[in-house]
């Protein structure tokens, strides 16, 4: 299995309680959405089809206990939930945390899953006055299906939200 990815780079992680953490971002290709704001536009065309296997070998070649897989969009990625899995299977042995940046517009539909991969944080980022009111109920979806799940298994999941830039 293959999917697009963009770059992967280690630097520190710059979001909620985990900034200043190092962290190995995986940047994947592609989003449906087209927000002002965003300041990864350069991921949304291009990047290279690489192997699952090899992804999870260039981020464990970097040492660094933490992972975010970002966008572009993750989410909208066929493939995704098995990168999140193989990179699950590192949690413990030299992985620490691994985490996901989210327009949330997906995250219902893969909520069980990324927690099942090893998923405990979720940093989401949207601005809900930019959206159509569409978007804004299967947002308010979204965070519902990973609230509850996440929520309904509070010995396995302590603690799991962060809050983005959702004014």
């Amino acid at each position: 299995m293959q999917l697009r990815i963009t770059e992967i780079f280690h630097s520190l992680q710059g979001e909620a309680r985990s900034v200043g953490l190092p962290t190995v971002f995986v940047r994947l290709t592609g989003c449906p959405l087209r927000c002002t704001y965003c300041d990864t536009a350069y991921a949304f065309y291009g990047g290279e089809w690489s192997d699952i296997e090899d992804i999870v070998a260039k981020v464990a070649a970097f040492g660094v206990p933490n992972v975010c897989v970002t966008g572009g969009e993750p989410l909208v990625r066929r493939d995704i939930i098995d990168l999140f899995s193989a990179l699950g299977r590192r949690l413990g042995h030299g992985l620490e945390e691994l985490t996901l940046t989210t327009n949330g517009t997906q995250l219902a539909t893969h909520a069980e899953a990324l927690a099942r991969a090893g998923v405990r944080r979720v940093y989401r980022f949207y601005r809900r006055e930019g959206y159509h009111p569409f978007v804004c109920r299967r947002l308010a979806y979204a965070e519902a299906a990973w609230s509850s799940y996440l929520l309904s298994h509070p010995a396995q999941y302590p603690n799991p939200f962060q809050e983005g830039n959702d004014q």
